[in-house]
């Protein structure tokens, strides 16, 4: 299964900031769509752990785009991307810090904020927002990463995601169980609901 393009794991966690989700420094892997593998991209994080070409230094003559997976655009080729797009549009020879991080929303975008302020000296951000980012910022919306508002009261809580289990790290290391659920999207709890008779009431 190595020999075709399917998905590799992506390793995320909270490596270097407790409110962010990144991939591992230096990390290798694959992303394609689909049962039949479409599009193939081979991907790279840096070393502060955001999927792109360049390594982020500090620098406050720096443009940060701050987003989620439309930022990160990993199905795209990197000259495709964003942040690429940005930097060609500037009149002026500036870095552009791909910030994206699929799966978030707007409050997660505030911390990618701070800590590339406090880190990498940034002063100047775009955000790439889209229509349901405050929606998805409420507990639970299953798009936050650490920072969330709690659906009832509106007060401000801290939801992280907990470390996988067992199985789940095994299966980040085989090139089918990535197929199975990853280019496939089998569910199992689904299946088990087909398949087995429902209790007539």
């Amino acid at each position: 299964m190595r020999l075709l393009p399917v998905s590799t794991a992506t390793m995320t966690g909270y490596y270097g900031d407790p409110d962010l989700l990144v991939y591992p420094p230096d990390h290798y892997w694959t992303a394609s769509t689909g049962w039949d593998l479409r599009n193939p991209q081979n991907l790279r994080s840096n070393p502060q752990g955001f999927a792109s070409d360049i390594d982020f230094v500090p620098d406050v003559a720096a443009l940060a785009l701050v987003g989620d997976s439309y930022v990160e655009a990993s199905m795209l080729r990197s000259q495709d991307r964003p942040a690429t797009q940005l930097a060609s549009l500037l009149r002026t020879p500036r870095p552009v810090y791909a910030l994206g991080s699929p799966g978030t929303a707007l409050l997660d975008y505030a911390q990618r904020i701070r800590w590339a302020s406090q880190t990498l000296k940034v002063v100047d951000f775009v955000v790439w927002m889209e229509a349901g980012d405050v929606r998805q910022s409420l507990c639970g919306s299953g798009n936050v990463h650490s920072r969330c508002l709690d659906p009832q009261t509106l007060l401000p809580r801290i939801k992280r995601l907990p470390p996988p289990p067992t199985l789940k790290r095994w299966a980040r290391h085989s090139a089918l169980a990535q197929y199975v659920f990853g280019q496939l999207k089998l569910n199992p709890a689904q299946l088990v609901h087909s398949i087995l008779p429902s209790s007539a009431s």
